[in-house]
C-alpha cells in the first residue's frame, strides 16, 4: 500500500514528537503527512483517561495527590501531567471500614460509567453530542484556569 493511514499512540508528548519528527522528515521528500490527520490516541487509553476523570469529578476520590494516570484515578488529562507521581491513597487509615466505604463509593459509579458509554455509543448522533459536549466542557476548564 506505501502510506500511513493512522498513528494509534496514547497520550505521552514523545507520542507528539515522534510524529512531528516524521511530518518534517516526510516533507522534504514531498510527502503529505499532517499529524493532524493521522495521528489517534488510544481509544482505550483516552476512555480511562475520562472515567478517570468523571470518578475526580464525582467526588469518589480526592485531587490533593497526583500520581501517573495508570494507578490514581485523578490524574489530570492533559499530556504534559502524564509523569506526575504521588499517591491518593496515603494518609488513609488502614482499616476495614474507611477502606470498604471508599470501594464502595468507587462500586457504585461503575454500573452509572456503563450506561453512560452505552448511550454514547448508541448512535453517531449521540457521538457527536458527547463529543460536542466534551470539548465544551474541556474549552471551559481551560478558561477557568488561565
Amino acid at each position: 500500500m506505501g502510506c500511513v493511514v493512522a498513528i494509534n499512540a496514547d497520550n505521552a508528548s514523545s507520542n507528539d514528537t515522534m510524529v512531528n519528527h516524521l511530518q518534517m522528515s516526510f516533507q522534504r521528500d514531498f510527502v503529505d503527512f499532517r499529524p493532524s490527520d493521522v495521528q489517534m490516541h488510544c481509544m482505550a487509553h483516552t476512555v480511562h483517561l475520562a472515567a478517570l476523570e468523571l470518578l475526580k469529578g464525582i467526588g469518589v476520590v480526592k485531587d490533593d495527590k497526583k500520581e501517573t494516570y495508570q494507578d490514581n484515578v485523578t490524574a489530570p488529562l492533559d499530556r504534559e501531567y502524564d509523569d506526575n507521581t504521588g499517591s491518593d491513597l496515603e494518609g488513609l487509615e488502614d482499616s476495614a471500614g474507611v477502606v470498604d466505604a471508599y470501594l464502595g463509593e468507587v462500586l457504585t459509579v461503575i454500573p452509572k460509567l456503563r450506561n453512560i458509554i452505552r448511550a454514547v455509543c448508541s448512535s453517531p448522533q449521540q457521538q457527536e453530542a458527547w463529543l460536542e459536549e466534551a470539548n465544551a466542557f474541556l474549552q471551559k476548564m481551560a478558561s477557568v484556569q488561565c
